[in-house]
């Protein structure tokens, strides 16, 4: 009945069943597996480290890791919004910086954002980082190079509304 030099003959009912098979296809006999001994799998044993014995003066080499680590696959997709964001804002705070009011908040959220999107593996949030730095830094510049112009000279222009209290 096993015309197959493949298959594994059942010893109770000869049905022709595939090596990897446990119980017969046919009876559900379990089978006994009879295997050349090129067949037979080498018995593991546990491969020792070889002692290194350490030399005077010299560090020993590094011992690999014992198992490789998982670094999971970046999707750029989770950072975009971010890096994209922070170079707005970032170039809303390097064009701003003119007036003040705002630029430092924008330069400094562009930062936030840049430092986020780095952290979570994204080179192009440093860019992000540097021009908001740049952003903040002309900003600040800026200001203080203002501050001898700023003081405020004689009534507020066009005088108080009508509503508003007299001092």
């Amino acid at each position: 009945m096993n015309d197959n030099p493949n298959r594994i003959a059942c010893e109770k009912c000869g049905a022709a069943n595939f090596p990897s098979s446990a119980n017969c296809w046919q009876c559900g006999e379990p089978l006994r597996k009879e295997s050349t001994p090129a067949e037979q799998p080498a018995p593991e044993t546990p491969a020792a480290p070889v002692p290194v014995e350490p030399t005077p003066g010299i560090p020993p080499p590094p011992q690999p890791p014992s198992s490789p680590i998982y670094v999971p696959p970046r999707n750029r997709q989770d950072t975009e919004t971010l890096v994209v964001l922070g170079f707005v804002f970032g170039g809303l705070g390097l064009i701003g910086f003119c007036c003040g009011c705002c630029s430092w908040v924008l330069s400094i959220t562009a930062i936030v954002l840049g430092a986020i999107a780095y952290s979570k593996g994204d080179n192009r949030g440093l860019w992000v980082i540097i021009l908001g730095a740049v952003a903040l830094i002309a900003s600040v510049i800026v200001q203080v190079l203002a501050l001898p112009f700023q003081q405020f000279k004689g009534p507020w222009p066009g005088g108080f509304p009508s509503h508003w209290p007299r001092p």
